[in-house]
């Protein structure tokens, strides 16, 4: 069906740009024919045709109706310079626009928070604070989305302290989004006490919390190590009669692996396995992770063979099993793990915890056997992995000596972890020559 079909069939040419929206691509040829034939005809229909070229991403366009809508001595009303606030390509362009809301007395809260989102896309919170300025001073009424669009490009640039001043000054016409903002800034921030004291603003202001606004209430707990603020933000969460995602679930765990709970971590995991959100490979991860740090490598195992069942196998969990046997001494299974884990990439920190568990335990020879193992998996080493295989062989003296010098073809650089068990291999090897005389 023909352009000039639509327009017949449906009346208008409102309707035919409407028709037009549904394959995007075509809008901006559509409508250019509808103007070049005169079917524009009053405001109505350059709004909705400039609506759609906007939509459609043809900013040039859509000004080229206007300036036609213009020329016809029409006059563009509030709507019509909202479609264009909405697709206006950057905040420098919106500042025109501005000025020229303001001089025909049409400003309004919508167009001031299109103009902000455009702002927070290129991070200029300073221009978005500008705009709900001149918005007031111009006696605009900032509604739930302008202070909730101005709070989110605040909260993107971590700009917390302002996000929440916007905030009391609307309190009063605020919604759930405006809050949850000000929870993201805080929490960007690393102001966990200020979250918290944002999500009971939210309660004694009767605005519902969402589980949106707990999840980022309790990331913001977590990335400050307050494990049981965030674990009791986590019930409290529940209390409300509200399901938990996988993102409260996860800083949860997380907050408890940072502060070695163990206990709490695997109790948050349980509860996930039973009754859901679905649990990945991350959160494994950081519960493994917690049984490392809290020195259970038997649950630490048991959880990577789990993992392995649901998941397909990554370098991370494996790291903190095998640093977990590794700690417990348990070297003969951090190497059987490292040896499952070869294919997976393994990294400096998969080396240096097993040669040091056999360092531990004088097993000199799987030592040597890891080191090797990673150069021939190109892994860049550090002076730490070496320094562990130098312990290892701090017995044998000509093996030790072997590796330093390999530290310094490596061009590394050796420090006193170094030389110390060097110098008992050299020590050993004098006791060796004097044997001999």
């Amino acid at each position: 069906m023909t352009w000039a079909a639509d327009f017949y069939r449906y009346g208008s040419a409102a309707s035919a740009t409407r028709l037009a929206l549904r394959d995007m691509s075509q809008t901006p040829q559509v409508v250019e024919r509808l103007r070049q034939k005169g079917f524009l005809d009053d405001v109505k229909e350059y709004t909705v045709a400039i609506n759609a070229v906007g939509r459609a991403g043809a900013w040039n366009q859509a000004v080229s109706l206007l300036r036609t809508l213009l020329q016809k001595g029409l006059q563009p009303n509030e709507i019509t310079f909202g479609a264009l606030t909405n697709c206006v390509p950057s905040w420098a362009t919106g500042l025109l626009l501005v000025d020229e809301l303001v001089r025909r007395g049409l400003l309004s809260a919508v167009h001031v928070t299109a103009l902000i989102r455009v702002c927070a896309g290129s991070l200029e919170w300073a221009r978005s604070l500008s705009l709900y300025q001149a918005s007031l001073d111009h006696r605009v009424r900032p509604d739930a989305q302008l202070s909730g669009a101005l709070i989110a490009s605040l909260g993107r640039s971590e700009k917390w302290a302002e996000a929440l001043s916007v905030l009391q000054d609307s309190i009063g016409s605020s919604s759930t989004i405006a809050f949850n903002a000000t929870i993201s800034a805080c929490e960007k921030g690393n102001q966990w006490a200020q979250a918290v004291a944002v999500l009971d603003t939210m309660t004694a202001v009767k605005v519902r919390a969402d589980t949106i606004s707990f999840s980022s209430t309790i990331s913001a707990c977590e990335k400050c190590w307050q494990w049981e603020r965030a674990l009791t933000l986590l019930c409290q969460l529940q209390r409300c009669r509200l399901f938990p995602d996988t993102i409260a679930c996860s800083a949860a765990i997380s907050a408890c692996e940072k502060n070695g709970r163990w206990q709490q971590a695997l109790a948050i995991l349980g509860a996930m396995l039973e009754e859901g959100p679905h649990a990945d490979l991350i959160i494994f991860s950081a519960a493994i992770s917690a049984c490392e740090k809290g020195r259970r490598w038997q649950e630490a195992l048991l959880l990577l063979r789990e993992a392995l069942r649901r998941f397909r196998p990554e370098i991370t969990p494996y790291n903190a099993v095998i640093s977990a046997c590794a700690t417990e001494g348990r070297w003969q299974l951090a190497v059987q793990l490292f040896s499952e884990a070869l294919h997976l990439s393994v990294d400096v920190l998969t080396g240096s915890s097993v040669i040091a568990a056999c360092a531990q335990a004088s097993e000199w020879e799987p030592a040597l056997q890891l080191l090797n193992q990673l150069q021939q998996q190109s892994v860049e080493l550090n002076i730490k992995v070496y320094n562990a295989a130098v312990a290892a062989a701090s017995g044998q003296p000509f093996v030790a000596l072997q590796i330093v010098e390999e530290i310094d073809v490596a061009r590394l650089i050796p420090d006193i972890l170094t030389y110390t068990p060097a110098a008992e291999a050299i020590a050993n090897v004098g006791s060796l020559h004097l044997e001999t005389l």
